[in-house]
């Protein structure tokens, strides 16, 4: 289940679904656009970023990719899966 700007997709067997997000958050990134890229995540988001920090909520990980994206303006990641695995953990 993915949780987009709102909407809640569920993801059962669509990983295209999952594959179209992660190329609209790509260009999103390439474009330093932290409103759109929030817009993809719940708000109880957390990750453990790169440098090992924990960032414990939508907002707290906008403000650090504002940061980021201020510090390093040529950052552009591309992230393509080779493969999605949809977890059978979630009913």
């Amino acid at each position: 289940m993915l949780a987009l700007g709102g909407t809640t997709v569920w993801a059962g067997d669509d990983a295209e679904a999952i594959h179209a997000i992660r190329m609209k958050s790509n260009d999103a990134i390439a474009r330093h656009d932290v409103d759109t890229l929030q817009s993809f995540l719940h708000e109880d988001f957390i990750i453990t970023i790169s440098t090992g920090a924990i960032e414990r909520s939508r907002d707290e990980h906008g403000r650090s990719l504002a940061l980021h994206f201020e510090q390093y303006p040529d950052v552009v990641y591309i992230r393509t899966p080779s493969e999605i695995t949809l977890s059978k953990a979630y009913p």
